[in-house]
């Protein structure tokens, strides 16, 4: 089947229904919420990993807030963004136009799509808006859009008519501060105008419930904290795992949106650089040791300068990028594509192991501390019963440290009674 594809509503919608959809969407962004901080205080199952910003997701599974008998996932991670360019990134009528032109020259372009939908999104199409930005909201949407995912090898692709929402919001986090947010939320709805497709294309129509992306701000400026959130239903046959997978591949996603933005960012810095500079960029000063992963240049690792900060990285620390109208590939180091994503960022689980790591430490610190304690108190109680006694070698074979704490903690017994 050819992508994208038109899919028409077949009949316009009531004021009735309107309000009805338009409350609805405020219920769905509200459990979502509810979903990505309760799915994110659980322990995580597993953590997923993005090359190119060296960026880490943690996903945690649990069950949805609202209908506990709904699988759910959850994947955190940060990006290095604001809430407008966020918003701007999933602005409808971008998507909908590099989806139904199918904008394959620019690489920019496609990186993006693949980014914000995700490469399982076959199509995407609006069947009605309720909703657009307006000067008290820039960054709200409401409508009800078509989705088709492609499923599992073998398996039929999956289609989607769900209310997505857009909107700006303030979530309260556990220090009890709010923080402002904006959210994309995504819940099945039964639209007659949108009926099931498995007849005319073989999808078969599956439901999501309050799934989609959170983010919040953190202390940081610049870096916000992303939750993705998947409960989704998925009717007729599927291989044992397989629901899991695809809820997991779902999820994943939001780590390629960093790199759809940073890509952005990149094209647009190196339009600005001279392609003589692209070309003279590699013969540029060297250094002994790579100041991104440290390792020291060799015959058999070479390195490349940066076309933008001229740094000289490693070839493995960075990647060229084809510049529309400019002939040379520009090399640039992982650190101008995504400079905060070269920082580790902890997620949930290294937290946790951390802090365990950490009580543990300081557990075996104690515990040494004591058992220097006791040693130091044994050496004493010895040597005060050795004065008076002909002088021998005081060097023995070592005992067990539960015998001499028993040996020292009987002596002081004895030697208190005494007193």
């Amino acid at each position: 089947m050819q992508y994208p594809v038109t899919v028409v509503a077949s009949r316009p919608l009531s004021k009735q229904e309107h309000t009805t959809y338009l409350t609805m969407s405020t219920s769905s962004c509200q459990g979502l919420i509810e979903n990505a901080l309760s799915l994110s205080s659980l322990a995580a199952t597993t953590t997923r990993h993005c090359a190119t910003t060296s960026r880490d997701a943690t996903i945690h599974r649990g069950r949805d807030c609202v209908d506990p008998s709904l699988p759910a996932l959850c994947a955190v991670t940060k990006i290095e963004a604001t809430l407008p360019s966020i918003a701007a990134q999933y602005t409808l009528g971008t998507l909908s136009d590099k989806l139904a032109h199918n904008l394959t020259d620019d690489v920019a372009m496609v990186n993006q799509k693949l980014a914000k939908l995700g490469s399982h999104v076959l199509a995407r199409q609006q069947l009605y808006c309720l909703g657009g930005t307006t000067t008290d909201m820039p960054y709200h949407y409401a409508g009800i859009v078509w989705y088709a995912h492609s499923s599992l090898p073998l398996c039929a692709s999956r289609d989607f008519c769900v209310l997505e929402y857009h909107n700006q919001v303030e979530v309260m986090d556990w220090q009890s501060k709010r923080r402002r947010g904006w959210i994309r939320c995504l819940q099945s709805v039964d639209v007659i105008g949108c009926p099931s497709l498995r007849a005319s294309r073989g999808h078969i129509r599956s439901s999501m419930f309050r799934s989609g992306q959170l983010f919040v701000e953190t202390d940081c400026p610049g870096m916000l904290t992303v939750y993705s959130v998947a409960v989704h239903h998925y009717n007729g046959l599927l291989p044992p795992g397989g629901a899991a997978k695809l809820m997991r591949r779902e999820v994943a996603t939001i780590l390629k949106l960093e790199k759809a933005m940073a890509t952005q960012r990149v094209l647009q810095r190196l339009r600005t650089v001279e392609p003589k500079q692209l070309q003279t960029a590699t013969f540029r000063a060297t250094r002994v040791h790579c100041p991104q992963c440290h390792r020291s240049r060799s015959w058999f690792r070479h390195q490349r300068a940066c076309a933008i900060c001229g740094e000289a990285v490693c070839a493995s620390c960075g990647r060229e990028w084809s510049v529309p109208g400019v002939t040379p590939a520009a090399f640039v180091c992982l650190h101008c594509f995504c400079p905060k994503g070269m920082a580790p960022h902890l997620g949930v689980a290294r937290i946790i192991f951390c802090s365990h790591f950490a009580r543990r430490l300081g557990k075996n610190e104690q515990l040494r501390e004591e058992h220097v304690q006791l040693d130091q108190l044994d050496a004493a109680v010895h040597g005060a019963e050795l004065l008076g006694r002909p002088e021998r070698n005081v060097e023995t074979a070592r005992v067990p440290h539960t015998q001499r704490l028993g040996r020292t903690v009987g002596t002081v017994v004895v030697a208190l009674l005494r007193h």
